[in-house]
């Protein structure tokens, strides 16, 4: 699978999963997606790999970072306005 296949494959999946969502109607512009795969080796080494896939295989760096900072944002907010035992 090459990675535009892949990439074709994500988009419509998070595509069909955001029309999954009530409200939530619209055109799908840009994503990234974030995996981590860990390994343990015979030698009982952990080693993790951290991949960044996005639509296409040249991404601006400036779309990934904004998109990265707005979600990072996001989420300390959701974080900070958390009380405790409110989880």
């Amino acid at each position: 699978m090459t990675y535009d296949d892949t990439s074709k494959a994500l988009e419509k999946a998070i595509q069909n999963s955001l029309d999954q969502l009530p409200g939530k109607q619209g055109l799908l512009v840009d994503w990234i997606v974030i995996a981590v795969q860990e390994n343990v080796t015979a030698d009982g080494v952990y080693d993790s790999a951290i991949a960044v896939l996005t639509p296409a295989a040249r991404f601006p760096v400036h779309r990934i970072l904004g998109l990265l900072d707005h979600a990072s944002t996001t989420f300390r907010a959701m974080i900070a306005n958390q009380r405790p035992g409110t989880e």
